[in-house]
């Protein structure tokens, strides 16, 4: 399948695969600023915040399951968080390279846990690293089926 563009572009036919791959690129690297302002930017917590988060609890507790806590919540965050990065570098890696994804995610993890133990209005989390990596690992079990093996491309041959 061909993407025609404007006859005048530089990139008069892009091939779908192409056009696939550059947007993953830009989606993971949105994702990845995205989540560095989440994670080392200030604590954005405000009176808004904190009464969503007690009503997420409250809610949660009540018709979900009992017990929940803010802890929990914060917890299952971190997985949703680091779920579509985990999905993201696979698609960009492809399915072979999956390991790269865990390698990555585990790296950035350590880092970002590292780096908030001296960010005054962070704190540094030991279960943030297990949740993180339980997030980066849902969603390449997620991509593995969608993401294809990369593909070599092959050389124009001679006219």
């Amino acid at each position: 399948m061909q993407l025609i563009l404007r006859a005048d572009s530089p990139l008069a036919v892009v091939s779908y695969p192409e056009l696939m791959k550059k947007f993953v690129i830009i989606a993971t690297l949105v994702y990845l600023a995205v989540v560095a302002g989440l994670t080392l930017g200030p604590q954005p917590t405000n009176a808004l915040t904190q009464r969503m988060s007690l009503l997420i609890v409250a809610g949660i507790d009540r018709f979900v399951t009992s017990g929940f806590t803010y802890a929990d919540l914060e917890f299952c965050s971190n997985i949703a968080m680091f779920a579509p990065i985990g999905l993201l570098l696979v698609l960009l890696f492809g399915r072979r390279r999956w390991w790269a994804a865990v390698l990555i995610c585990v790296a950035m993890t350590v880092f970002i846990e590292s780096a908030q133990a001296f960010i005054p209005s962070r704190v540094s989390d030991p279960r943030d690293l297990l949740a993180n990596s339980i997030g980066a690992l849902v969603g390449i079990l997620i991509a593995l089926p969608f993401a294809g093996r990369p593909r070599r491309v092959r050389a124009a041959a001679p006219a």
